[in-house]
């Protein structure tokens, strides 16, 4: 699966579970206005075996850099920011 393959399935999962984002990108297109994924940001609880490692990888294998990883202490929340050349 490459990086559009990929968006695409994500995008369908996300529109399945928020289904007003699919007429929000409709009108946005009407507009004449498009969305482009620029960068993900994902984050995790620490519920093993689904660490922020595990759940980057993909991502990590299709070519996204990662940029940053914070630490929220408070919230016991990690999270990483990653971009992709092509969609840069």
């Amino acid at each position: 699966m490459n990086i559009q393959e990929l968006h695409q399935r994500l995008e369908r999962d996300y529109e399945t579970t928020a289904p007003h984002v699919a007429r929000i990108r409709e009108r946005l297109r009407e507009r004449g206005e498009e969305l482009v994924n620029d960068h993900i940001a994902l984050r995790t609880f620490g519920c093993a075996p689904l660490g922020l490692e595990r759940l980057i990888a993909p991502f990590v294998q299709r070519g996204y850099q990662l940029h940053s990883r914070y630490r929220f202490p408070d919230k016991s929340l990690r999270a990483v920011s990653l971009s992709h050349e092509d969609q840069a």
